[in-house]
């Protein structure tokens, strides 16, 4: 289960959510306390603690698993830019007390 931050093909950043070897979610990188609260939600729905049990993966899904295999094969690289939940939800929680302290001074 991890976090991995990478470009959208729309030239944003994307986080692509990845769970049981499959991307279930792509988040638009959080940039403001919309984005990063939206963010924490799918964090804690992809990533629920009391859900953390293997899954078993249907047949129809394994096209997925290959592909993501596949991409960190030939790209072993990029799992370094790989975020845990925990720490993609702490720098969503910052965004957002950040952007509140600074919203209140205004």
């Amino acid at each position: 289960m991890f976090v991995y931050p990478a470009h959208g093909i729309d030239g944003g950043r994307k986080w692509y959510l990845i769970r049981n070897g499959q991307a279930v979610a792509a988040q638009r990188e959080p940039q403001d306390s919309r984005t990063a609260r939206t963010c924490l939600e799918r964090l804690d729905a992809v990533f629920a603690k009391g859900d953390l049990a293997p899954v078993r993966t249907a047949i129809e899904d394994f096209d997925m698993v290959l592909l993501v295999a596949g991409w960190f094969r030939k790209n072993p690289g990029e799992l370094e830019c790989a975020l845990p939940p925990e720490e993609a939800s702490s720098m969503c929680r910052q965004t957002v007390r950040r952007l509140s302290r600074s919203s209140a001074r205004d």
